[in-house]
């Protein structure tokens, strides 16, 4: 799961029609350039979360592509030169270590507009929301991207590719194991949050609100930033310890590498020094 929210929780992916066409085209041009199989993903107005499978070894590409392209495009459409993402964090990669916690944090990342009080089912979220299999066509915007007309080299429409997430179903199952789960999990926050009296902001005021503006939530600060999800005590433990190693082997590889010995072998899933400096790696 990867996720990142916007420079000071400004809401800059505020649902607009065109800001919901823009970050599909920018989520279809990234998977275009990367590869990875996208499973679900949900855009409010602040962040995003994203389930995927890197299955070529290429979610820097994806990420470095995806955020890029929508802080450029969306900045251009509101007048704005500043940072777009939020700055000091970068983006949050999580690994789903199993079944189970790909379903979880899928369940996590379409329920979340309901979460956050915003509608009452996710089904209503005025944002770009999607999980269901199939191919979603993405058009270029008009306000940034430079078509083949113009002398770029984007094509005018490209398709956004969902495939089954790996939560030990058949493919053909997955789209309602997970309509079932989310439901389930949007039902016990409207239940939560009616027996706490809160309410719904509801879509229409989603879409009124002004992309300048913050939440007036307090947010969590200097918190732990996860790299793993595993409810399994000992797997988590134990790839923990595996993830441990390998950023001990990384550092220990990278102070050798840059002081000359430039055949030093990288632990298997270093990216930057294999692809940029053609350092060699470990088979994985």
């Amino acid at each position: 799961m990867i996720t990142r929210r916007t420079t000071q929780r400004l809401l800059l992916m505020r649902p607009s029609t065109e800001i919901n066409a823009c970050i599909r085209y920018c989520v279809a041009l990234a998977q275009h350039r990367s590869g990875v199989l996208i499973h679900a993903l949900t855009f409010l107005s602040n962040h995003y979360h994203i389930i995927l499978t890197d299955q070529d070894g290429t979610l820097p590409v994806f990420t470095e592509e995806l955020n890029k392209l929508i802080a450029r495009s969306l900045n251009c459409l509101h007048g704005r030169w500043e940072n777009f993402w939020a700055g000091g964090a970068q983006t949050s990669h999580v690994l789903l270590e199993s079944d189970v916690d790909v379903l979880a944090k899928t369940v996590y990342t379409l329920a979340n507009p309901v979460a956050a009080l915003l509608v009452s089912h996710g089904g209503d979220w005025p944002g770009v929301r999607l999980f269901r299999q199939g191919k979603y066509q993405a058009k270029r915007p008009s306000f940034f991207f430079r078509g083949e007309e113009a002398g770029g080299r984007l094509p005018s429409k490209l398709d956004l590719v969902l495939t089954a997430p790996p939560i030990g179903v058949d493919h053909k199952r997955a789209d309602d194991v997970v309509k079932a789960a989310v439901s389930a999990r949007e039902k016990e926050l409207r239940d939560r949050a009616k027996a706490e009296g809160k309410s719904f902001k509801g879509a229409s005021a989603v879409k009124a609100q002004r992309v300048e503006v913050s939440p007036k939530s307090a947010a969590p600060r200097r918190g732990l930033s996860p790299r793993l999800a595993c409810q399994d005590k000992w797997r988590r433990i134990e790839r923990l310890r595996e993830l441990g190693q390998f950023v001990y082997e990384h550092a220990e590889r990278r102070l050798a590498f840059l002081s000359g010995i430039v055949d030093v072998v990288f632990p298997c899933g270093t990216y930057r020094f294999v692809r940029q400096f053609g350092a060699r790696c470990a088979d994985g």
